[in-house]
């Protein structure tokens, strides 16, 4: 991973951490995010690094839910991988453990929802075109945002290497 720290001495801040979509980097995700400039001051950052530029982000066991790629059919253990990125970042610069983030974009989005629902220490989820693939034994806020004609992981249904991604439940806007 990669960790850009605020340069603003002193308190603990918040700590976010940004996951990739499949077949991408963190290098190459970072500036689809505009994370790091607005964390200046504001935020701790980590950006994690896929295997092989994926995450198990769908049930551990054989399921329509399965996801994604290469960490998928090696079986990586990405929640503990997130683990340890953020204790890593908590050894490196002073983290608020009231207020570590996860975010992501596709596989990376359905990987923060389920690190998420997994560790007690990430306050909330943010995810662009993911889908929760995994049963959320804790409540965590989430927001998702998720164009209705991605075909790639659609609002429900086949998508992504076959995968079967669950209807995601809308709420009107007022």
């Amino acid at each position: 991973f990669r960790i850009h720290a605020p340069t603003a001495p002193g308190a603990a801040q918040p700590l976010v951490v940004a996951l990739h979509g499949a077949s991408q980097t963190s290098t190459v995700w970072e500036p689809y995010t505009c994370l790091t400039p607005y964390s200046e001051g504001r935020f701790a950052l980590a950006y994690g690094e896929g295997m092989q530029a994926t995450w198990t982000a769908g049930p551990d066991a054989p399921s329509p839910q399965a996801c994604c790629g290469w960490a998928r059919d090696n079986h990586v253990d990405d929640v503990a991988y997130i683990a340890q990125v953020i204790a890593a970042a908590e050894a490196l610069t002073p983290v608020d453990p009231a207020r570590v983030y996860l975010v992501g974009g596709s596989n990376g989005g359905m990987m923060a929802y389920k690190a998420g629902c997994a560790l007690p220490e990430v306050a909330a989820v943010g995810s662009v075109a993911g889908s929760l693939l995994v049963d959320c034994p804790r409540g965590v806020d989430t927001i998702e945002v998720h164009g209705t004609a991605d075909a790639t992981v659609p609002q429900s249904g086949p998508g992504f290497e076959g995968t079967v991604f669950p209807p995601l439940v809308t709420i009107p806007m007022r």
